[in-house]
């Protein structure tokens, strides 16, 4: 695959899919701040791309945001990547300096800082249930579990994924309550719901009109955070109960403005970066 059409950026999000991403214009607003011009762009890479897109990066690009389906994979092509990114094995952000690939994940900082700014919630002491088990998962429920969560359920399509990350979650917080089932498992995902002191939707599902429903939710009194920002089923059926709800712009938010502190060691504008998002 020829990426030559990036070279006007010298930073870009990729994913697949990603057209629907508003990280350019928020990175964009935050270059702008700093009379840096508007240098992020965005590009749809598929997995059997991430060889090619790395091999242009490398020597065309200083920083990278990534989202779904690539930030378990570009962990382990990046050269080095940080403590958390390792222990989660998950990147969403890459700085690209001397033809040297740094990988890091700034998603666990910006789903906690999402998550006290929408929903007032600590999770200390706190049941947490996922609705999904990759990438964005395993980061969010790692950052949570050091903050003190009591438990982190996943539920996973496949349960062989959820159960990798259960594992992972007992082996690094011995203390932890946690379990995995499928979306099968009716009387589990009764139990689990009843028992939940916020659900989190961490799959793409969402992001399109026609996305299926994850699963029929069970009764909860539980606040609900869907990594997606946009309105979804999941957060429409939050709504109607009554529940605490929010999207995940604002996790976009936090992550993006962590991502521009690593790649430009200047403070994130979050004013501005706000104001890109529709957030002020």
């Amino acid at each position: 695959m020829d990426f030559s059409f990036l070279s006007p950026c010298r930073y870009c999000v990729i994913g697949d899919p990603v057209d629907h991403s508003q990280s350019p214009a928020m990175q964009n607003a935050a270059f702008a701040a700093y009379q840096m011009g508007e240098p992020y762009g965005k590009c749809r890479v598929r997995l059997a791309e991430i060889d090619d897109f790395f091999a242009f990066a490398r020597d065309h690009l200083q920083g990278v945001n990534i989202t779904v389906p690539l930030k378990e994979v570009a962990a382990q092509k990046a050269d080095e990547i940080g403590k958390f990114a390792a222990a989660t094995n998950s990147v969403n952000t890459l700085k690209i300096s001397g033809g040297k690939i740094y990988g890091e994940s700034t998603d666990g900082e910006g789903v906690l800082r999402a998550l006290k700014e929408t929903l007032h919630f600590s999770p200390k002491g706190k049941n947490i249930l996922f609705l999904g088990a990759g990438g964005a998962a395993r980061a969010a429920s790692f950052a949570l579990a050091f903050k003190g969560a009591k438990s982190i359920v996943l539920l996973n399509r496949t349960m062989e994924r959820a159960k990798i990350l259960t594992t992972q979650l007992q082996n690094h917080f011995p203390q932890l309550e946690s379990a995995a089932a499928s979306y099968n498992d009716t009387a589990e995902i009764k139990r689990f719901f009843a028992d939940a002191d916020l659900v989190i939707q961490s799959t793409a599902l969402g992001w399109h009109d026609d996305d299926p429903p994850i699963l029929e939710i069970p009764e909860t009194n539980a606040a609900f955070f869907d990594f997606v920002y946009r309105d979804t089923p999941f957060l429409r059926t939050a709504r109607q109960r009554g529940l605490a709800a929010a999207d995940g712009k604002t996790m976009l938010l936090h992550q993006g403005a962590a991502s521009f502190e690593i790649w430009t060691g200047k403070t994130a504008p979050l004013d501005a970066m706000r104001r890109a998002l529709g957030l002020i």
